[in-house]
């Protein structure tokens, strides 16, 4: 019997799902390293710092979550693409059916997320680095964003999403032979 994932097209979506959501899961850790590095631990109040040090950590967060984004993009849309093609094995493989779910549940928080980002990113110049909003501005659209709850509930949820589902892949739960 021949494998459902011998073809190319699936290899290749594979792969691209996997590059994707490797990329994603580790420069979204960097990401929420450099962020929180500009508060006091364990408070979301910010350290006394120069306000050029704070903005240039800002501007590294954005570029950060520019990474983080992209790479979501292409989780995303080689994910769906995978979902499409492989959807008739659900029935026989069933860890292949709840890895769907939790990959469909984290689609609109990465969306939100990644909004969110392009936001933020869009107050510097994209090649110069250079600020293109009051340092004020820069601070408070951070300070927003990393201090709504909703955001960082679901950002913790689609963290723990993204376990879930390398866990399950791995183990390989309902699959029957």
């Amino acid at each position: 019997m021949q494998s459902p994932f011998s073809s190319r097209t699936t290899q290749f979506f594979l792969f691209l799902f996997i590059l994707g959501g490797s990329i994603w899961f580790g420069s979204a850790v960097a990401r929420t390293i450099v962020g929180y590095d500009l508060f006091i631990p364990g408070t979301l109040t910010m350290k006394d710092q120069a306000e050029a040090v704070r903005i240039q950590t800002i501007r590294l967060h954005t570029l950060l979550a520019s990474w983080t984004d992209i790479s979501f993009a292409l989780f995303g849309l080689s994910g769906i693409a995978l979902i499409v093609r492989l959807r008739h094995l659900f029935r026989e493989r069933g860890w292949m059916l709840m890895c769907s779910l939790l990959f469909l549940l984290m689609l609109p928080a990465g969306g939100w997320t990644a909004w969110e980002d392009y936001h933020a990113y869009t107050l510097f110049d994209r090649v110069t680095g250079v600020a293109l909003a009051p340092a004020e501005e820069i601070i408070d659209v951070f300070l927003r964003r990393q201090q709504n709850v909703a955001f960082g509930v679901l950002s913790g949820l689609t963290g723990l999403s993204a376990v879930s589902l390398i866990l399950i892949g791995a183990f390989r739960p309902l699959h029957r032979s």
